[in-house]
């Protein structure tokens, strides 16, 4: 989430076709400020009315993994001030959310907060991810000693590390029992 800044939750409040593509749009997109923001897309899947992430002018995103900045520019003479976002853009896919299309403009569920203008990172709760594991020694009538349990512990630490892409200090995932 730290390559990513300036993007807010956007409701597209108008669209219409570009008059010099047959595949390009002209959105109004509510950012929360006094005006709707005019973004030009070429996305297919949004409509009027959807939540979506806006990065606003001067702001950063990810293509192909790498940070770029998003300006203010023209879209075959049409001024366009900023961008609709994908998930890949904000760094995410569709394991993160399950209903988005990869390949298309994330429409925000109603799992985010639709708060216009909202941060995305808070909106979507990208630095909020919690893991809990249940154990079940308790409910399983399977003795289960202490260092299984520590190796058991050692080793969903390891995996949720590559799974979430993230560090973790495995030193802290041995319990005393």
């Amino acid at each position: 989430g730290k390559d990513i800044s300036n993007v807010v939750v956007g409701k597209v409040v108008s669209m219409e076709r570009h008059p010099d593509s047959d595949h390009m749009f002209i959105t109004q997109v509510d950012v929360g400020e006094d005006e709707p923001v005019q973004i030009v897309t070429g996305a297919q899947n949004v409509h009027e009315g959807d939540f979506v992430p806006v990065a606003k002018h001067k702001s950063s995103v990810l293509h192909e993994g790498k940070q770029v900045k998003i300006t203010k520019g023209k879209l075959r003479g049409v001024a366009s001030n900023g961008m609709l976002c994908s998930l890949g853009e904000l760094g995410l896919s569709v394991h993160d959310f399950p209903y988005a299309i990869e390949d298309g403009i994330f429409i925000l569920g109603d799992d985010c907060d639709k708060t216009v203008g909202k941060d995305i990172h808070e909106a979507i709760g990208y630095n909020d991810t919690t893991v809990v594991y249940l154990y079940l020694e308790h409910i399983v009538d399977i003795p289960v000693n202490a260092l299984e349990l520590g190796f058991l512990d050692f080793q969903l630490c390891a995996e949720s590390s590559r799974s979430f892409s993230c560090k973790t200090d495995n030193r802290k995932a041995v319990r005393s029992v």
